[in-house]
């Protein structure tokens, strides 16, 4: 059998994938036998398209409105990174930085397209509970609520979903009287059985405590308290400004299972939070009643949603389709 010899005409050398020099590109073909002559041996044309580094396309995409019409759509992430994981860990990112392209289509037509940024701070949503709530809230800027009553309480989960490796921070509104009552509340809620771990709550007056593991810490407006879950890890910090940081605590307990939300329960008034923030979640992004009013003239109960992971080297990749 006689070797033969891949040669390109454009003098590119191509060992896996492409480049982006080559993406897309249109090229000519030779392959040479040993001992052939290369004027002899025939030409053959190829489009190089790039497909090996394209992002494969999420998976499980999926939605929910609340009352408003709003809705909140999400995926999970695929790669094609061959690593071996931590148990509780997200999928390894085979990219330089995670992002997406989201678009909403009327039939055939594209109405919307937006880029989601999956490694930037993103501010929490909330839903009003009906059960453990008999007060009102206002919501601020940032995904913060306040809630002003002395004599009512409020409970609000979050409506994005968080799972991986995150990290999620809230600061202090109001400091507020500092009674004995828990006033200021937050939990990891299961999305699926609803129990829920607390990652902060009022341990005594003025004091909040890492799931009342430790004597709690004073807090005052503008103090800020985040959890970070890194692996089997949970650490707990106030005010962090970076890895120079040390946390108040960290956890022995492993978050596995199933995504979290976020619960919020907030007594005695006045008190708050002015911002909730939240890193590395689910892929997930908000298409708004006011946005569908825009694109449809009203909103919408089934809307055409196509979603596909960016890279920075070929573009969008393959893109997951569903009716939300």
């Amino acid at each position: 059998m006689k070797r033969r010899q891949l040669l390109s005409l454009l003098g590119l050398t191509l060992v896996s994938g492409c480049s982006r020099a080559v993406e897309d590109h249109f090229m000519k073909f030779k392959f040479v036998s040993s001992g052939q002559a290369l004027e002899d041996a025939p030409i053959v044309e190829q489009v190089i398209r790039g497909n090996s580094l394209r992002p494969l396309s999420p998976a499980n995409v999926s939605g929910h409105r609340d009352s408003q019409g709003n809705l909140f759509i999400e995926w999970v992430r695929r790669g094609r990174l061959g690593a071996g994981m931590i148990s509780g860990s997200d999928v390894p990112l085979a990219e330089e930085r995670e992002q997406y392209v989201v678009e909403v289509y009327n039939g055939s037509t594209l109405v919307r397209t937006w880029r989601v940024f999956a490694d930037q701070s993103q501010a929490l949503l909330w839903t009003r509970l009906t059960e453990g709530s008999n007060g009102t809230y206002t919501e601020l800027p940032f995904g913060g609520l306040y809630h002003a009553d002395s004599s009512t309480y409020v409970s609000a989960d979050s409506v994005q979903r968080i799972a991986g490796d995150v990290r999620v921070e809230f600061s202090i509104y109001d400091a507020g009287s500092g009674a004995v009552t828990p006033p200021l509340n937050f939990y990891l809620m299961s999305v699926n059985d609803n129990e829920g771990i607390p990652f902060f709550w009022h341990y005594a007056s003025g004091l909040l405590s890492p799931e009342a593991a430790i004597p709690g810490v004073s807090f005052n407006t503008g103090d800020r308290f985040m959890i970070e879950l890194t692996g089997k890890e949970a650490r707990y910090y106030k005010n962090y400004t970076g890895g120079a940081s040390a946390p108040l605590y960290i956890s022995p307990y492993a978050y596995l299972g199933s995504p979290y939300k976020v619960r919020a329960n907030i007594d005695v008034g006045p008190r708050g939070f002015a911002t909730a923030m939240y890193q590395n979640p689910i892929g997930n992004a908000t298409y708004t009643a006011v946005q569908q009013v825009q694109d449809f003239g009203s909103t919408q109960s089934s809307i055409k949603v196509k979603v596909a992971q960016i890279s920075a080297i070929v573009g969008a990749g393959k893109y997951a389709e569903a009716n939300l």
